[in-house]
């Protein structure tokens, strides 16, 4: 019931914690990637959940530092992240 109510608090920190472990800076650790992509999976094969997810849109996204994020989706931050 959380996924589908509140989509961004469940999903932007995760995917804060899988953007910061996939930069350069960061020592990857493959286990916990893996646990995060798989959560994610299993939260994107609910259509509910998705749909929800692309309904919500964020005025930015000021820790995604690979380029400047603004009016963009929970879902469509899934995407990229």
């Amino acid at each position: 019931a959380l996924s589908r109510s509140d989509p961004d608090a469940l999903l932007l920190p995760l995917l804060r914690t899988l953007a910061g472990m996939l930069s350069p800076a960061c020592r990857l650790r493959t286990s916990r990637v893996y646990m995060l992509l798989i959560i994610l999976l299993m939260l994107s094969q609910d259509g509910g959940f998705v749909s929800t997810a692309h309904a919500v849109m964020l005025p930015t996204v000021p820790w995604f530092k690979e380029r400047l994020l603004h009016d963009i989706s929970v879902g469509s931050l899934l995407v990229v992240v």
